[in-house]
């Protein structure tokens, strides 16, 4: 009897392992960009939502790997954070919370990053999920140096500058923070490392951070080739074969073509060479005409509505989906109503907010249909490849705009920028989205505020993370299009 429930966990762990990882990676994700600045700014309640994520993920390490170890290991964390939990609401500051709190977090990302490397390189199809997972261990990574830097903090009061770790709210938060910046090396030097042995931390976890997006690209190729392999050993069914689509939709015939057949003619024949043009147009956007209108030239205002019917019109081509089509429209207007209101009443808050949520709109939608078209199934062409760079313009560009809206939430949220109602906002926030999304970090423009911090780190983590997984996604899609 005691072996039924382990063989309906191993039966669950083949049908939703997978799953589970990228669910991990959603609560994870939330722990850090979330729950840790939000409870950094005072919301004490979300203490109790890591406690809760916590039980989840351990729940889903169950199924995913039956380690005893590492699930004791996670109990014991989340035995810890509760009790942290509880000295915090009931009794004043101490000192040990702190390496309690770390110590847990420490045992947690080892004992899950074991679980996770194991679920994620197993031999098999390397799917979306899997992809998912070696972000999760990304974060990990990042997770278990942000409690070795509270160590360091703790131990060697001076060891970092521009951060102090007492017993407060905040500390996790700017640790997560300053870890997250080394490893993507961002390195924005609002905290820099002074002590040796911090120094030495920070330089070990920005190799690993170099390093990795290399490694796991490679450990993932290798993978789908054995995978590959072993499929040229079946047999393929022939695609002529009776109930085949291609039989099926031969045997129709007769129809007449309408408007949308033409549509759909089209797509198939140029749908990949729209994905060149998108991306030449968002690019003289967000590079050109954003510069030079933030340099006094309004005229190129009037570009931009131009630029944006032309990405409809190529939308409309590419997918049939209304609502991104819808979403796309609404984001056009808003753009054409603050061009009007720019050119006839004063300037206001309300203009950055419509522009914003326009632009935000466009990016969601759009990278919608794009990411869809991209890494559909069938051959990699060079158009395709173009695409996947629009859409790292897209992420770029929502990034931006969640940049503005909370630059206008928090006025003090950014060091070095100006959310006004002027010519320069768009292209100093581009300025911003692309400096993070690339690692570069000039220091500029710093993130002060946690829920900033947290965004920049999540753009961070994407533009870091999003060469590796793309080329092993594409590499995949190659190799089953080259298959039997």
């Amino acid at each position: 009897m005691a072996t039924k429930p382990l063989a309906k966990a191993r039966g669950l762990r083949r049908k939703y392992g997978d799953h589970l990882l990228t669910a991990l990676a959603l609560v994870l994700a939330l722990y850090m960009f979330v729950f840790a600045p939000l409870h950094a700014m005072g919301f004490f309640v979300f203490h109790g939502f890591i406690t809760f994520a916590l039980f989840g993920i351990i729940g889903a390490m169950v199924q995913i790997a039956d380690r005893p170890t590492a699930l004791y290991t996670m109990a014991i964390g989340l035995g810890a954070n509760g009790a942290v939990l509880f000295l915090h609401l009931f009794y004043p500051p101490w000192p040990y919370n702190l390496y309690i709190m770390a110590a847990a977090w420490l045992g947690i990302s080892i004992a899950f990053g074991e679980v996770v490397a194991e679920a994620v390189f197993r031999r098999g199809r390397v799917t979306y999920h899997r992809i998912i997972g070696a972000i999760l261990l990304y974060l990990l990574i990042a997770l278990a140096f942000a409690t070795l830097y509270m160590f360091v903090g703790m131990l060697i009061p001076d060891a970092f500058k521009g951060i102090t770790f007492a017993d407060d709210w905040g500390v996790g938060s700017a640790a997560v923070y300053l870890s997250l910046v080394t490893l993507t090396s961002t390195g924005y030097g609002d905290i820099v490392a002074v002590h040796p042995i911090a120094r030495s931390l920070c330089n070990i976890e920005s190799i690993i951070g170099q390093l990795y997006p290399a490694t796991l690209l490679a450990r993932l190729v290798t993978l789908e080739l054995s995978q590959s392999s072993l499929a040229e050993k079946t047999v393929a069914v022939p695609s002529n074969a009776p109930g085949s689509p291609a039989t099926n939709s031969a045997a129709r015939g007769g129809v007449t073509p309408s408007f949308v057949d033409g549509i759909r003619q089209l797509r198939r024949d140029h749908g990949d060479w729209l994905l060149t043009l998108l991306a030449g147009l968002l690019a003289l956007y967000m590079f050109v005409f954003a510069s030079l209108h933030s340099s006094g030239v309004f005229e190129f205002h009037g570009f931009t509505i131009v630029t944006l019917f032309a990405m409809i019109a190529a939308m409309l081509v590419i997918s049939d989906h209304r609502v991104a089509l819808a979403i796309m429209s609404v984001g056009v207007i808003a753009n054409v109503a603050v061009l009007v209101l720019r050119l006839l009443y004063k300037p206001s808050v309300f203009n950055i907010v419509a522009m914003s949520g326009g632009w935000l709109a466009i990016a969601i939608a759009l990278g919608a249909v794009v990411a869809n078209a991209v890494f559909e199934r069938g051959r990699v062409t060079y158009h395709r490849i173009i695409g996947a760079i629009l859409l790292y313009l897209l992420i770029g560009l929502g990034f931006g705009t969640l940049f503005v809206f909370l630059g206008l939430s928090f006025p003090d949220a950014f060091k070095g920028i100006s959310f006004a109602d002027d010519s320069a906002l768009a292209s100093s926030v581009y300025y911003l989205s692309f400096v993070t999304l690339t690692s570069t970090g000039f220091g500029d423009i710093i993130p002060v505020h946690p829920l900033a911090r947290s965004l920049c780190n999540m753009e961070s983590v994407v533009g870091q993370l999003f060469p590796a997984t793309l080329l092993a996604r594409l590499v995949a899609l190659e190799l089953r299009d080259q298959g039997p």
